[in-house]
């Protein structure tokens, strides 16, 4: 385990090391932690052991002592695949930290649908020859998805079968993932339709599109 006490530290340190996991705090001195995480996830901190795509698929546990729903689900969108309130119990976050390297470890079937291929080992989504850059949430929700064709899940289900626990903000962060990932696998490739939302009821993904 290795620590930074701010952004620029951090980023220095990414240079020379391959973190698992990254618990992001959002007070940072020297720059704000949504915007550090925002960047990570677009790929724009490029280092020269992880590179711009291995950062982006690094887990995410954001902390912060703002208790607020905004910021939580700002937290989310900013990338962030789990979110906590100081002051917490430091054996809940050793245990949140395992569960999502759990989660990521977890080896499973590729799967094919159209142009996109969706390799859980190596955590990769491929469409039309080229590796679309997802956090590792969306990447997750999209295999569960994909695991399940034509299969209606509620945003609480989805909740609980791709997070491991109930968000205690809500099922928004639900929608906000759904929104990145039609614009990453649909909008970019052409495509329309491939994630539909059941009004009502939530998402399923269509395997004959």
């Amino acid at each position: 385990m290795v620590s930074a006490s701010n952004g620029r530290e951090a980023l220095r340190l990414l240079e020379s090391c391959q973190p698992d996991v990254i618990v992001l705090d959002i007070m940072l001195p020297d720059m704000d932690g949504f915007d550090l995480c925002r960047r990570l996830r677009r790929g724009e901190v490029d280092t020269p052991l992880q590179g711009p795509a291995r950062l982006a698929q690094t887990p995410i546990i954001m902390l912060t002592a703002s208790a607020e729903d905004a910021d939580k689900i700002k937290g989310f969108v900013s990338g962030a695949d789990d979110y906590m309130v100081k002051p917490f119990n430091p054996l809940e976050l050793t245990a949140r930290i395992k569960a999502i390297l759990r989660r990521v470890r977890r080896e499973q079937k590729s799967i094919a649908l159209g142009d996109l291929v969706i390799d859980p080992v190596e955590r990769t989504v491929h469409s039309q020859r080229r590796i679309l850059s997802l956090s590792p949430k969306e990447f997750d929700l999209l295999y569960f998805l994909c695991s399940h064709p034509d299969k209606v899940f509620s945003r609480q289900e989805l909740l609980q079968e791709v997070w491991g626990y109930s968000y205690p903000g809500g099922t928004r962060t639900v929608d906000e993932h759904i929104k990145r990932l039609r614009k990453k696998i649909e909008l970019d490739a052409g495509r329309s339709g491939l994630i539909c939302t059941e009004w009502s009821v939530g998402y399923k993904l269509e395997s004959r599109k």
